[in-house]
């Protein structure tokens, strides 16, 4: 066999570190050191360069940098738009739920959504839907706002009991800044959102009280004051001899000024409820509730006595039913007592203690609580000209008296030093201390008067032996407990004074009904009555006093109006209010 030999020469003087031979046939070393050696010798000849790998390591990381700063740009891109996106749908969501009324469909709920999304996103929408339960069912197909049909309804925002959601979807595209790179421009982004128009149970409760017909200032044509007689009057002209003649003709005619605008309002501020899924009722005060009944009088005529206070339409989600008894005179009307059949055919001894509006909270209070629907909100609107000056007969003879108090009880029936039915306050009995913050709190009774943790009755303050005050329950402490009694139900309360002699009343404190008014609305705000938006008489403390708004201001939930052609503003103001809340 011949050999290749391979022999390694080291320095002079020193021994080669290998020698040996290899077979050339084999192609293999003999000897394992040799193996090592040339190892040795292939790495050295070829490893690749240091400075080379660290070059295409620091490339690859640059690259891999760059790719991470587009992508979280390109995220945060998308999650500030899709934040914008979510706000907008949103604020479609309520603005279309703010259409859920009467005598609008899906088509007014469309055009109110798109209006405000395209406000929020400008022109980068590319779509826009919005669904309902429609009482009717599914309804028409409608266009989106890519211009293709679909079907708006949506049967899981159909509930029993009936609610009032909306659901609005939205799309549009995002502009990106670096997946452009790799062909991908713009993503689509969509969100819905839901909103819920409240469900309402709703009271109004209206005075009906004869003042209802007194008109609204000298100019007014339609005016029945109860002075100033002979005098011409209504849409004919006709010259009346009293004012129960104009009264009873403008009950007849339906003519009676202010009250016949006071219908209108209320029949308006029904009609933005919602058919079918809605409640309203109507209740109205004047004195006590009684029943409408035809009795025979001795000389043989029969003639009928319409209630003074009550129900005119119990709590009802078909609307039509509440939209018929307002307009229906004689269920709701300025209350007249009947003509005395005398010689002169004259109505004589009128009383004119007829503003019980403690009786109509009782009464609207009660409507809620039994016949409510538990989910819904609870409203009550007041509307009134004038301060409380009735009350409900007692039902039990407890000395402190109601006003007019119950026949026989030995207390006082009609209280004439001041209004009728309401103490004299501080300013009235005594000019010398002219307090004008201080409002009468009486208790209710003995045992309440004797109960320690009884702290919100008050009486009047600076009394001298030279002007006694005789303190009794009045009207005015009535409407107060029964205010707090519809606010401990969770019933929200509005408040609307019309008219001059809210602020500006002819007997007593001028501004009697107006603080009533508020102390009302701030109690039905929140139920508390240690808040007080509109600065109500401070109820706990005779001598602290909050900030009192100027007359004739609206605070809180309580409005005034002091034309006729103001109070659809209002009724329209309190419908915004109460008629809207987002769900999710």
């Amino acid at each position: 066999m011949k050999r290749v030999g391979l022999k390694f020469v080291g320095r002079k003087g020193r021994r080669p570190r290998f020698s040996g031979d290899f077979p050339a046939e084999a192609g293999r070393p003999t000897d394992f050191s040799h193996t090592l050696m040339k190892m040795a010798l292939w790495h050295r000849l070829f490893r690749p360069s240091e400075k080379g790998q660290v070059l295409i390591i620091v490339a690859v990381a640059f690259i891999a940098l760059l790719i991470l700063v587009g992508l979280v740009t390109d995220a945060a891109v998308l999650y500030v738009n899709y934040t914008h996106l979510r706000q907008a749908v949103d604020a479609g969501a309520v603005a279309a739920a703010a259409q859920y009324r009467k005598d609008r469909g899906i088509e007014d709920m469309y055009a109110a959504a798109v209006d405000v999304v395209q406000l929020q996103l400008s022109s980068v929408v590319t779509d826009v839907e919005t669904y309902w339960c429609p009482v009717t069912g599914e309804g028409d197909m409608i266009k989106n706002y890519a211009g293709k049909d679909y079907q708006p309804y949506a049967s899981d925002l159909c509930t029993v009991p009936p609610r009032k959601l909306v659901r609005v979807r939205a799309c549009f595209n995002v502009e990106l800044f670096f997946l452009p790179i790799l062909g991908i421009n713009n993503i689509p982004l969509c969100a819905q959102a839901e909103a819920e128009a409240a469900l309402i149970n709703v009271v109004l409760l209206l005075d009906t009280s004869e003042s209802m017909a007194y008109g609204t200032g000298p100019g007014d044509p339609n005016a029945c004051p109860p002075w100033g007689y002979p005098r011409v009057a209504g849409p004919n002209h006709e010259e009346f001899e009293s004012f129960a003649d104009c009264l009873h003709a403008c009950l007849d005619e339906q003519w009676c000024s202010p009250f016949e605008d006071v219908r209108a309002a209320a029949a308006g501020f029904v009609g933005m409820m919602r058919d079918g899924v809605d409640s309203a009722a109507v209740y109205h005060f004047d004195k006590t509730p009684v029943l409408t009944q035809s009795v025979d009088l001795s000389y043989g005529e029969p003639i009928t006595i319409y209630p003074s206070s009550g129900l005119v339409v119990p709590l009802t989600s078909t609307l039509s039913i509440v939209d018929e008894a307002i307009n229906d005179n004689s269920r709701l009307h300025v209350f007249a007592r009947p003509k005395r059949p005398d010689e002169d055919d004259l109505a004589l001894n009128f009383r004119w203690t007829n503003t019980n509006i403690g009786g109509g909270l009782r009464e609207a209070t009660d409507e809620l609580v039994r016949n409510g629907t538990p989910d819904a909100v609870w409203v009550i609107v007041l509307l009134t000209d004038g301060a409380a000056n009735t009350t409900d007969v007692a039902a039990d003879e407890n000395g402190w008296w109601t006003c007019p108090s119950p026949p026989g009880s030995g207390g006082p029936d009609e209280r004439t030093v001041s209004p009728m039915c309401r103490d004299p306050e501080a300013p009235d009995a005594d000019p010398t201390h002219p307090v004008t913050t201080t409002v009468t709190r009486h208790c209710p009774s003995l045992e309440a008067c004797s109960n320690p943790e009884a702290v919100p009755w008050y009486t009047n303050r600076y009394l001298t032996a030279t002007h006694p005050i005789t303190y009794y329950y009045d009207a005015d402490d009535y409407a107060r407990d029964m205010a707090d009694a519809a606010a401990s139900h969770g019933i929200v309360l509005f408040t609307i004074g019309f008219g001059r002699s809210v602020i500006d009343y002819p007997a007593g404190r001028d501004d009697a009904g107006e603080r009533l008014l508020r102390y009302i609305a701030d109690v039905g705000d929140d139920g508390d009555r240690s808040t007080a938006p509109c600065g109500s008489d401070f109820y706990w403390d005779s001598d602290y006093k909050w900030p009192l708004p100027p007359q004739g201001e609206d605070c809180g939930n309580y409005y005034y109006a002091d034309e006729p052609d103001e109070l659809d503003d209002v009724f329209e103001a309190i419908a915004k209010r109460v008629f809207l809340r987002i769900t999710k």
